[in-house]
């Protein structure tokens, strides 16, 4: 009985997390081994610009270990906001303190520098409830409010899976060989 209840217990905990692991796909629409991190549903908010007031927007985070990326859907869609004026200013608001952020819009993805991204991170991790605020030079203003319940689990889990020992890579193996051909090169010298 207590198996089954832990289980369940660990079952439950599994479902309340808001986010999850992926992998990218490639132009075969075949899982490649580079993963990055995504809300599990969007988080849904709104957006206001010269033709609607407090429309519907959701959310969809990409966050890699340096990276954090947004795809922001106007009227809740499918299609991201791709603007042709890059410059977006970014307040983050959470445990009554505001962060100011500069992020760009490029293929679809709001993307913030890799400083700005790290504190982001940093700041989903210690969290329960972000809010963003996002405007852009002109009038587009978007709202919406991020429960980070689960992420930092997932966030650790992902660097984990992705943390690359350097003798796992080429240069580690490299390395290595270089290193037993020196010793090798040493024993023998030495024998002679």
């Amino acid at each position: 009985m207590k198996r089954l209840l832990i289980i369940l217990s660990y079952t439950f905990l599994l479902s309340s997390e808001n986010w999850v692991i992926k992998n990218y796909v490639n132009e075969f629409s075949d899982y490649t081994d580079t993963q990055y991190i995504a809300n599990k549903s969007s988080f849904n908010g709104s957006f206001s610009n010269y033709a609607t007031n407090y429309s519907d927007l959701t959310v969809d985070f990409i966050i890699e270990e340096k990276r954090v990326n947004l795809k922001l859907y106007e009227y809740a869609g499918f299609n991201p906001v791709k603007d042709k004026n890059n410059d977006y200013k970014v307040s983050v608001s959470y445990d009554g303190k505001i962060n100011y952020f500069k992020a760009n819009i490029y293929n679809g993805k709001l993307k913030f520098k890799t400083r700005d991204s790290k504190k982001l991170i940093e700041i989903l991790k210690k969290n329960s409830n972000v809010k963003f605020f996002i405007k852009n030079n002109y009038y587009s203003k978007y709202r919406f409010e991020v429960n980070t319940n689960g992420f930092n689990n997932v966030y650790n889990e992902y660097i984990k899976n992705n943390t690359t020992r350097f003798w796992d890579t080429d240069s580690g193996f490299t390395l290595v060989l270089l290193l037993i051909s020196f010793g090798w090169t040493i024993f023998i010298w030495s024998w002679s």
